[in-house]
């Protein structure tokens, strides 16, 4: 078996691609820093815990802690209690950063899920858990600080005074009773979603297989408090919170990283029909150049239209004050002046209609009768919509009229 260095580092080292992968993702998805969103800068607070916790769990494999064999209270010297003191304040700090780590990356999936279940009923289920989760972390922590172990400096006393210093059995009981029972209530919030969604089978086998990986998390930290109840003096028990804190760490990012993996493999879209339209926003006359917008579609020089959307021309369009030489202002005046002339204007009324192009990376649907602004949980990004505006110069009939009779 690894030992706990290189198996931890190999976790770790994962850890750090995935979430490398995932601000690269969510860069190329929201197209600036600027508009990342709280758990973005929430996993950085979490991911600098884990950190920590790989660090000092290194040191505490190596040092001894207050948790003392009976048989080794007799052989205790002034070198070995200064070591052992050391040793359990580590302990301490691996403890807190074990704890942040984990209700970090609750915290952050919650985010996911309100976003995911925006307009659904199940948004309901996404705050209790999420109520939950917080009050349980503060008694636990309120217990921790302030019941279980007084006065505080025994959490790293030798020898100490009440066990519960040193083996910390009631702090480990409320902790595995509140951490398992909110993953358990996590997993039951995406997993009734995805099977219910509109996506082909494969993916949701793809993003159930994902967010499944939350049950290898709860087994972890089953695992780990048992090796702390029933064999508190070995090793074990270390191994369990680095392989439940980076399952929870890898968990909590995947999701994220869809956008970047799609750019690297070339992978289409989540949704079952595409829409690779990437145009920015433009206002333009689609009859400038020939082509004319009847009942909804565009008949005529369909070239012109491309080209506009494209080259930016669409901007030396003018409107018909600026064809003819006038202001905004001036308009209403020169109309009276040629009206008062006797001749006769061809006026001109501009339609302007809008069309709203959703971007591929956002044009997701997860569940029936989801809000359409809806973000997606492997995406992670808020809807973009991209409108284009199109602008058309018609001739009224009271104007071709007048010419007609002009004219004759």
């Amino acid at each position: 078996m690894l030992s706990l260095f290189a198996e931890s580092w190999t976790w770790y080292t994962v850890a750090v691609l995935i979430l490398i992968a995932r601000y690269i993702s969510r860069w190329l998805h929201l197209g600036s820093i600027k508009r990342f969103q709280t758990e973005d800068y929430v996993m950085v607070v979490v991911f600098g815990f884990y950190t920590c916790l790989v660090v000092c769990m290194n040191i505490v494999a190596g040092l001894d802690t207050n948790l003392i064999l009976p048989s080794d209270m007799m052989t205790l010297t002034p070198e070995s209690i200064k070591s052992r003191i050391r040793g359990s304040k580590y302990v301490l700090i691996v403890e807190q950063s074990m704890i942040m780590t984990i209700w970090g990356c609750k915290i952050c999936l919650l985010l996911m899920y309100r976003n995911l279940t925006f307009g659904l009923k199940q948004r309901w289920a996404v705050k209790g858990v999420g109520a939950y989760v917080v009050v349980n972390w503060v008694i636990m922590e309120s217990l921790y600080f302030g019941v279980w172990c007084r006065p505080f400096a025994q959490y790293w006393a030798v020898p100490v005074a009440n066990i519960q210093c040193s083996a910390a059995t009631h702090h480990l009981i409320v902790n595995a009773v509140f951490n398992i029972t909110s993953d358990v209530m996590m997993l039951c919030i995406p997993l009734p979603l995805l099977v219910n969604s509109k996506l082909p089978r494969t993916k949701k086998l793809i993003l159930c297989v994902l967010f499944s990986l939350g049950t290898f998390v709860i087994l972890c930290a089953i695992l780990n408090k048992y090796y702390s109840f029933a064999h508190p003096f070995s090793p074990q028990w270390t191994f369990w919170y680095i392989r439940e804190a980076s399952t929870a760490i890898y968990v909590a990012n995947m999701p994220m990283c869809w956008a970047l993996m799609r750019r690297l493999f070339n992978l289409r879209s989540f949704m079952i029909n595409s829409n690779n339209s990437r145009s920015r926003s433009k206002s333009f006359p689609l009859t400038s150049r020939g082509g004319t917008l009847r009942g909804g579609t565009l008949v005529g020089d369909a070239k012109t239209f491309n080209d506009t959307m494209t080259s930016g021309d669409a901007k030396q369009d003018k409107s018909w004050w600026d064809r003819e030489g006038h202001g905004r202002s001036e308009s209403e005046e020169h109309i009276v002046r040629e009206a008062e002339a006797g001749k006769v204007m061809r006026l001109e009324v501009w339609e302007t209609k809008e069309f709203e192009i959703d971007r591929e990376d956002d044009k997701q649907s997860v569940t029936e009768g989801q809000h359409p602004n809806t973000t997606r949980m492997y995406d992670g990004g808020n809807k973009n919509i991209t409108t284009v505006t199109a602008t058309r110069v018609t001739q009224p009939p009271t104007a071709r009229k007048s010419e007609s009779s002009v004219e004759s």
